[in-house]
């Protein structure tokens, strides 16, 4: 089984994929909410940015910004640049071409995502149909050769068969085939192993990884499981509120975070418990879009705030050469080192 990859579809000189303060407005009951706000990203070709978070945080939606999927209503502000070309201008037809063919994504729950009333095959071929192959039988054969990459056991069974007949895991697996029907530049993936048990995450993780090599994707991966985050990433953006707070390398910001809201996502890790230790919690809960407070939004909950941060919003500054961080007490007091 062959599969033909263009990996000279992209160039080299330039990010594969750039968000230059992207934002989000929703109208609900007579005000505006942004729950995404002056979000700034870029990610080089074949690397793999993890978009941390509790949810509620503005994760999925920023990926659906990029990808053109927003809720009825919404709007976006900002800029997004793929390989260089601003793709916010471009209209309905020409985003939709672009999506799919470019830009592949991997939803949360496959289960949902996938047409219950349509086989596995046909979905896959319908994708690869609407961009590239025009012959039914060609697209037909490039399908099943998806499902074999990705994995599937008799993957020319499970071409005829329904997605409620299918496990939780080979559903995963063919969303990823739909996902890549068309070589995408850039895969985006949603939260795409919190359905699964501990064994099959871990293999839907590692065929991702190997796809991502054989393809040359960049990958941006929206997960609030820091484990996933560190087995994945090359870069790390820590999201709260609607905004990224923090953003660096996987080895700086997962060992020595410089934001409370980062410091704290990784105190609340299970491990603690697994040494005897009761897990350390963060106080209160994120706020609600309609209802952001003044200065830092996480200063309700933030036990290193100081009177500035109630007052001023902090902004996005780099604190080293590849380390940027949205907090007043960042360069003011470093916080320490994570054991």
């Amino acid at each position: 089984m062959t599969l033909s990859v263009a990996l000279e579809s992209m160039p080299t000189d330039r990010a594969a994929v750039e968000l230059e303060r992207v934002g989000v407005s929703i109208p609900r009951e007579g005000q505006v909410l942004q729950p995404v706000r002056d979000v700034s990203i870029k990610v080089a070709r074949g690397e793999t940015l993890c978009i941390i978070g509790e949810s509620g945080s503005g994760k999925s939606l920023t990926l659906r910004a990029l990808i053109g999927l927003l809720p009825q209503g919404a709007t976006m502000s900002g800029t997004i640049r793929l390989a260089g070309r601003d793709i916010t201008k471009l209209s309905a037809d020409e985003r939709r071409r672009i999506r799919g063919a470019r830009i592949g994504m991997i939803f949360q729950e496959p289960a949902t995502a996938l047409d219950p009333v349509y086989t596995v095959g046909r979905q896959i071929t319908e994708t690869i149909m609407a961009h590239e192959i025009s012959s039914l039988e060609r697209a037909s054969a490039r399908a099943l050769e998806l499902l074999e990459l990705v994995s599937i056991p008799n993957a020319a069974r499970r071409f005829h068969s329904f997605p409620h007949e299918l496990s939780g895991g080979m559903r995963q697996r063919a969303m990823i085939s739909i996902a890549l029907a068309c070589q995408p530049d850039i895969l985006l993936a949603d939260e795409p192993t919190t359905a699964l048990d501990a064994t099959v995450q871990m293999q839907i993780l590692l065929l991702l990884r190997k796809l991502q090599q054989l393809m040359g994707m960049s990958v941006i991966f929206v997960t609030h499981d820091i484990a996933v985050a560190a087995e994945s990433a090359d870069h790390v953006a820590v999201m709260y509120a609607g905004m990224i707070v923090e953003m660096g390398s996987a080895e700086e910001v997962l060992l020595t975070p410089k934001h409370p809201y980062t410091r704290a996502l990784l105190e609340s890790r299970a491990t603690a418990a697994r040494r005897g230790q009761p897990i350390p919690v963060i106080p209160g809960a994120p706020p609600n879009p309609g209802d952001f407070p003044n200065g830092c939004g996480f200063h309700p909950r933030c036990r290193f705030a100081e009177d500035i941060c109630k007052t001023s919003e902090p902004k996005f500054q780099g604190i080293d050469r590849h380390r940027r961080v949205r907090c007043w007490m960042a360069g003011t007091a470093p916080l320490e080192t994570l054991s």
